[in-house]
């Protein structure tokens, strides 16, 4: 489970408190705010969104996500506060629509998702190298107990508002199907049978360094020390390639959570999931056996070494063994549809300023709603 904190949870609104106190929010400026990245302002406490009686502030989004980390990019940090900022208006105006059906979120359970949160949290900063307990956590990003709790609260109310919508209640009836018809998951099955056909996959192993790490070490010349890295991360491929475990290696090599992945056992990632294009078709070579390995570079100056733990070939599957994996995409795409048409509804009437970023918010949910009408197999799965 994530946080509000640094790892990104969204945040909800929960109350109209300047709503029903008659405040109104501050007019909206011809380039008002959230007509341009949080970072266009250098006044943490300038509004940037004012949504259903919260107004958000850049100085609340830092709180939330943390300080720029180490390494990261100004601009990197800057996406990602407007990210954030998308993300909490959305979600405000959510909640906004959960308090008109009239929901609440019970302080007992909120009280439960704040220490499962902490524990999160918690674990984050040990597998950073950091142990450190959670008020120190809070105490560093700037950010209150009842900040931290407010925001959980808000989700929960978010997450209990779909449920009933999705599945309904005593005296709430749900709004949407979305479970399979009885000749539905046979005739995608016969229409699209290549598109459930197992695919070539594989389980990998990437290590990543970045050169100035090695500055040092090679005596401050930057070429030296992207063959240092590059050294180093082979190495480590070599390492889990002859038989040592890839948590055994990374702990031995001192790395941090976000320097090293591995797909879990008995699970295989396809072509295409790899950000990186030339590892990507390099992974999904036919070629590929197991105990490969080769090095790439990869964004922001890093190195990248990828290690194959194996492979699976393609087949062709039987309708038996499909059918609950296909009843399970219609009931994914009709829940991505209803919920992306509900929000877009919800936005279009919800008390949020600046419109502009309304409009940017509708568009991504449109693209969505696109992409599954560009889909062979999600286009026929439509809302009954």
């Amino acid at each position: 489970m994530t946080s509000p904190g640094r790892s990104g949870r969204t945040a909800v609104v929960t109350a109209l408190l300047l709503a029903a106190a008659g405040v109104s929010p501050p007019p909206v400026r011809a380039d008002g705010p959230g007509s341009s990245p949080p970072g266009a302002t250098t006044n943490l406490d300038e509004w940037l969104a004012y949504v259903a009686g919260e107004q958000v502030t850049r100085r609340m989004l830092v709180r939330q996500i943390g300080e720029r980390a180490e390494g990261q990019s100004e601009g990197e940090y800057e996406a990602r506060l407007r990210d954030v900022l998308l993300k909490r208006v959305l979600t405000g105006a959510m909640v906004w629509k959960a308090r008109l059906f009239g929901l609440e979120a019970k302080p007992d359970v909120v009280d439960e998702e704040v220490a499962e949160a902490a524990k999160a949290e918690e674990k984050e900063a040990r597998d950073r190298g950091t142990p450190i307990p959670f008020s120190e956590i809070l105490r560093r990003r700037g950010q209150s107990l009842e900040e931290f709790k407010d925001l959980l609260a808000r989700e929960l109310l978010v997450r209990n508002y779909w449920v009933i919508l999705m599945r309904g209640v005593p005296g709430k009836r749900a709004q949407v199907d979305v479970e399979p018809g009885p000749d539905e998951t046979l005739r995608l099955y016969r229409d699209h049978r290549a598109a459930f056909d197992q695919q070539p996959g594989a389980r990998l192993v990437s290590f990543s360094a970045r050169p100035e790490r090695f500055l040092e070490e090679v005596g401050g010349t930057y070429d030296a020390a992207i063959e240092a890295a590059r050294r180093f991360v082979e190495r480590l491929g070599r390492e889990v390639a002859a038989g040592k475990s890839p948590e055994a290696v990374a702990a031995a090599n001192q790395l941090e959570k976000g320097d090293w992945a591995a797909t879990p056992e008995g699970r295989f990632v396809e072509k295409g999931a790899i950000p990186l294009v030339a590892a990507d078709a390099w992974a999904f070579d036919p070629a590929r056996r197991r105990g490969d390995v080769n090095v790439f570079d990869a964004p922001r100056g890093a190195i990248a070494a990828f290690v194959v733990l194996d492979v699976r070939p393609a087949r062709t599957r039987a309708y038996d063994e499909v059918r609950t994996e296909i009843m399970d995409r219609i009931r994914a795409t009709r829940s991505a549809r209803f919920r992306l048409a509900h929000m877009l509804e919800v936005l279009a009437v919800a008390p949020v300023k600046p419109p502009v970023l309304v409009e940017e918010i509708a568009e991504q949910l449109r693209r969505a709603l696109k992409r599954l009408d560009e889909d062979p197999v999600d286009r026929e799965i439509r809302l009954r």
